[in-house]
C-alpha cells in the first residue's frame, strides 16, 4: 500500500504567484487613482482660470461697449477708458504686467498712474509676444493668458465703442 498524500492547501509557488499578481493589480489601481487625482486637479485649475479670464474679458468688453473715450498705451499693456455705466460717468483702467498680473481700477476722477492700480487677477500674462491691448478702428483687440497648474488658458477678442465722443476729461 502506498501512503496517502493530501492535496489540500496551496504550495509555496502558488502563494508567491498569487502575491505577485496581487501586488501588480494593487499597483495598477494606485497608479490609476493617482493619475485621476492629478487630472482632476488640472481640470479644476483650468476651469477656475477660464472663469477668471471670462470675467476679465467681459468687464473689458462692457467697459469698451459703453466707452465715450479710450486710450491704449504705446506698449499695449494699459487701457484707459472713460465710460458711461448705468448713466454714471466712470474712469476705468486695465493693465497687465509680468510682476502684478492684471490690474484694474474704477474711479469717478482722474486715473492714477497704472503701476499703483490694485491687482485684480493674479496669474495673468501677456500671450507670447503679442500686446495685451491693440487699438482697432473704433475699439480694441485684447490678448492674454491665464496660467494654471496644468496649462495656459488663452483669451482673445475684439470690442468696439458704440458712443465714442473722444472726450477724455476728467479721466486723463
Amino acid at each position: 500500500m502506498s501512503p496517502h498524500v493530501s492535496d489540500e492547501g496551496i504550495t509555496l509557488v502558488e502563494l508567491i504567484i498569487a502575491m505577485l499578481v496581487g501586488v501588480i493589480v494593487s499597483g495598477l489601481t494606485v497608479l490609476i487613482l493617482v493619475n485621476t487625482w492629478g487630472t482632476q486637479k488640472d481640470v479644476v485649475s483650468e476651469s477656475l482660470a477660464t472663469t477668471r479670464g471670462q470675467l476679465v474679458a467681459s468687464t473689458l468688453e462692457r467697459s469698451m461697449r459703453n466707452a465715450l473715450a479710450f486710450d491704449v498705451s504705446a506698449d499695449g499693456t494699459t487701457l484707459r477708458v472713460r465710460t458711461s455705466l448705468n448713466d454714471n460717468l466712470v474712469c476705468q483702467g486695465f493693465a497687465i504686467s509680468a510682476a502684478a498680473g492684471a490690474q484694474f481700477i474704477q474711479t469717478s476722477s482722474t486715473l492714477p498712474a497704472a503701476g499703483t492700480w490694485p491687482v485684480w487677477q493674479s496669474d495673468v500674462a501677456v500671450h507670447g509676444s503679442a500686446p495685451f491691448i491693440t487699438r482697432t478702428l473704433n475699439g480694441v483687440a485684447y490678448n492674454f493668458d491665464l496660467t494654471t497648474d496644468g496649462a495656459r488658458v488663452h483669451f482673445a477678442g475684439t470690442t468696439t465703442g458704440r458712443n465714442l465722443t473722444g472726450v477724455t476729461a476728467p479721466c486723463w
